[in-house]
């Protein structure tokens, strides 16, 4: 609404809004958790029942479930239902359940660890670098870890790292580094310079 003053130099806006309801959580229901129990993974995300539902919590909390799962190793674990169907509001819109649909997938364990692409590096030094043990629980972090410790040695042009098994539901996995060996009399040093 806009009420201009009697010689028209300035101008009153009123804006009326209507807000609707507040909505409120009224269930957090979490389904296809097999390793945790509900109860763990509802401790673990910012969203609380009997709160008003606010979006940017909702996204903290898929974020927050995401991050646990792989810090725990399930490095595969998805949200099934993140696009569509993971709110369903009452009639009035003043209660919302959330669902969270969730595939585990398997904890990936270091079986085995496999190298390929080194003509000139010795195995044992990259797998000194490395850091990974047989018999330990992949997580990102190690994945991340050890891809900037090979990075760092400045010998290899490419590192990367995977699972040969990737995308099954087996959980002891065959580690696969895969690397390009910089063409002898290049060297990199660790600030970013590189020089021929």
């Amino acid at each position: 609404r806009v009420e201009f003053s009697k010689d028209k130099a300035s101008a009153k806006i009123q804006l009326v809004m209507d807000e609707g309801p507040l909505t409120q959580v009224r269930r957090i229901r979490i389904t296809g958790n097999k390793d945790f129990s509900s109860l763990q993974l509802v401790n673990v995300i910012s969203l609380n029942t009997n709160a008003p539902l606010r979006l940017p919590l909702l996204e903290k909390s898929i974020s927050e479930l995401k991050e646990f799962y792989l810090k725990q190793g399930y490095l595969e674990m998805q949200l099934l239902n993140e696009n569509e169907n993971l709110i369903t509001y009452n009639d009035s819109g003043t209660e919302a359940n959330i669902n969270f649909r969730i595939y585990e997938g398997p904890q990936i364990v270091v079986q085995a660890i496999s190298i390929e692409g080194n003509d000139f590096t010795h195995s044992e030094v990259i797998l000194k670098e490395l850091d990974l043990k047989v018999g330990e629980v992949l997580t990102v972090d190690k994945f991340e870890q050890a891809t900037r410790r090979l990075n760092r040695l400045g010998l290899f042009s490419r590192v990367s790292l995977r699972t040969l098994e990737e995308g099954t539901t087996i959980a002891n996995r065959t580690v696969v580094i895969s690397i390009s060996e910089r063409k002898p009399g290049l060297f990199r040093s660790g600030v970013g310079l590189t020089s021929e």
